[in-house]
């Protein structure tokens, strides 16, 4: 491979060899975007290489080359723009060797890079890209050849070098040799990087079908309750209707007064109860909205709740001015408020502990909002965000998927229904928002409302 082939590769690469000033000016020229260009970085993340664990298939390229070369270093990195990955090496010194990667680059690996072309170098002590602190105490260089690893798409990924202690003139046919690693090298990324994307294609795929089987489960699951709280309300009807005419007929002191009225109170509950019901099934709110300031009623929300709350729970309200106005039915909304408070303090299990409420603005670019994935296409960029956090048990990752399974619920049966957080969900979801929770065991639970600002006065 030093034959006339290797010859044929290195004439093609234009030498740095003796033109440090010529080099410096073209590396001043060369965009410092280019490690930031966002279709390189692009590029790079489709490999799946980067932050990945040791491809042993990179290291026996660099021990070949260091072998064939006699350079007693051999690195393939691969830059993005704040790190320099070794995914390939021989002969890298600690703790490099064992971190596998450096805040920033060498220079003459970001220099390949930025470039795209060759850097051979046969002294480096006087090379200015060479003399470099931090590369003469790590890696003792001397001389150095490295080639830039493009990609089919014309990507420069990283740099496959040689590194030698001592100066020395690298011959055409080890350039050569270095072009035909370089070529294997990127071989490799390219088959690694179709599996990597062949592998996302896959989890996407099972993704979206679980996603699809839950919603048309929720879809029977509405239908079917639907038609059952329908019938069941009629029923409701009749035997609220009976009771008040019993109630009429008898005198205001008569034995059975008591058990009419609690005959009654059960009715009006299970009609409550229904009403939920058909609200899940519906998934939509019903009464017209208007745009509205959410802080009167967070805070008439609060007020009412604080009536059924014991002394022994500190309730904590925060309330911020910069919480934009929207487009929301009050009422289903002071439901979504009432529901997660009572969540929480069910969570503290009948001990003392704490609840707090928030409201405060949240920008789209929110750094809350984007790790849970919330983008909510806000038009001018801002949301309404309200915040319930309680200190009680908490919930294990396999529950915390479940909450929002309608009648799922970890209460004792007769305590809760299970469909509390199923309507919380339907209720801002249908208003374009997001709800999410984080919880771990022992250390209470925080829920996340996120509303789309209304784009219309109040």
């Amino acid at each position: 491979m030093t034959g006339s082939k290797g010859d044929r590769l290195v004439n093609a690469v234009p030498r740095a060899e003796g033109a440090p000033n010529a080099l410096l000016g073209e590396s001043a020229r060369a965009s410092e975007s280019v490690l930031h260009d966002s279709g390189r970085l692009a590029a790079l993340g489709r490999t799946g290489l980067l932050d990945s664990p040791t491809t042993h298939a990179f290291d026996r390229h660099a021990r070949l080359a260091s072998q064939l070369l006699s350079a007693p270093i051999a690195l393939i990195s691969l830059l993005d723009d704040r790190r320099q990955y070794f995914k390939g090496m021989a002969g890298l010194p600690e703790p490099l060797a064992s971190r596998r990667e450096m805040t920033g680059a060498y220079p003459f690996c970001r220099h390949v890079v930025e470039t795209g072309a060759p850097l051979i170098v046969s002294d480096a002590r006087r090379h200015p890209l060479l003399v470099n602190e931090r590369a003469q105490t790590e890696l003792r260089i001397a001389s150095y050849a490295g080639l830039a690893l493009r990609a089919a798409d014309g990507q420069t990924l990283g740099a496959f070098c040689a590194i030698d202690t001592q100066p020395r003139v690298w011959k055409p046919g080890e350039i050569g040799l270095l072009s035909e690693l370089a070529a294997s090298v990127l071989t490799e990324i390219s088959l690694l990087a179709a599996l990597y994307q062949q592998q996302r294609m896959l989890e996407e795929r099972a993704a979206l079908e679980a996603q699809l089987c839950q919603k048309q489960r929720l879809e029977l699951l509405g239908i079917l309750a639907g038609g059952v709280a329908h019938d069941f309300n009629n029923l409701l009807g009749t035997i609220l209707g009976s009771a008040e005419l019993a109630r009429q007929s008898i005198a205001p002191i008569h034995c059975a007064g008591e058990s009419i009225e609690e005959i009654t109170k059960a009715g009006r509950r299970a009609r409550s109860l229904v009403g939920q019901i058909l609200s899940f099934a519906r998934g939509e709110p019903e009464s017209p909205r208007r745009v509205v300031s959410l802080q009167p009623l967070v805070e008439e929300s609060v007020r009412l709740f604080r009536v059924a709350l014991p002394s022994s729970v500190e309730l904590i309200v925060s309330c911020g001015g910069d919480a934009p106005s929207v487009s929301v039915d009050a009422t289903q909304i002071a439901q979504v408020i009432i529901n997660l408070l009572t969540n929480a303090w069910h969570a503290l299990e009948n001990r003392p502990g704490r609840i707090s409420i928030t409201l405060d603005g949240a920008q789209q670019g929110d750094r809350n909002a984007s790790e849970h994935g919330l983008g909510l296409g806000l038009g001018a960029g801002v949301g309404a965000r309200i915040i319930i956090q309680d200190n009680g048990r908490g919930m294990d990752a396999a529950t915390l998927r479940r909450i929002y399974e309608p009648f799922f619920t970890t209460k004792p049966l007769g305590v809760g229904t299970g469909l509390g957080l199923a309507i919380v969900r339907g209720i801002v979801e249908a208003h374009g928002g997001r709800v999410h929770a984080v919880s771990k065991p022992g250390e209470g639970t925080t829920f996340t409302v996120y509303f789309p600002a209304s784009v219309d006065p109040l």
